[in-house]
């Protein structure tokens, strides 16, 4: 009777033995998702001066920039201040849809550098002008 109780345990502590050594080697991952975009919204009020939009952010993919809710346009500008007539244009609304500038996607995380992941600036052509920014 001793022996078959031996072999039991030993087949019982084998098992679990197995059963632990499995759960080490095949651990649950979770799934990673896509995160939303986040939004900020700048609303410049001093005419002529060139504000922050966006700050800076090493990891971001992808910036949309509009001037929204306004019939003024604006320049930007990545990681310096924008300058009127001489940065990357957003024509003025003439109707109820935005006009937005996007860029191109950054092929890895915080690259390419001075662009993506840079701090942006705007300035109105007048003001007040609001820039919404959407970054993934």
């Amino acid at each position: 009777m001793r022996k078959y109780l031996q072999l039991a345990f030993g087949v019982v502590a084998g098992v679990l033995l197995a059963a632990v050594m499995a759960a080490a080697i095949f651990t649950a991952t979770a799934q990673t998702t896509a995160s939303g975009p986040i939004m900020t919204v700048t609303t410049i009020t001093g005419a002529g001066a060139s504000a922050q939009i966006a700050a800076s952010n090493p990891s971001r993919r992808l910036i949309q920039i509009c001037i929204t809710g306004s019939a003024n346009g604006g320049w930007i500008a990545p990681g310096v201040s924008a300058v009127a007539n001489a940065s990357i244009p957003l024509s003025a609304l003439s109707t109820l849809v935005a006009t937005c500038y996007t860029s191109p996607p950054a092929p890895g995380i915080g690259s390419p550098p001075g662009g993506n992941g840079a701090a942006w600036f705007g300035i109105p052509a007048a003001t007040p002008a609001t820039f919404t920014v959407l970054e993934w």
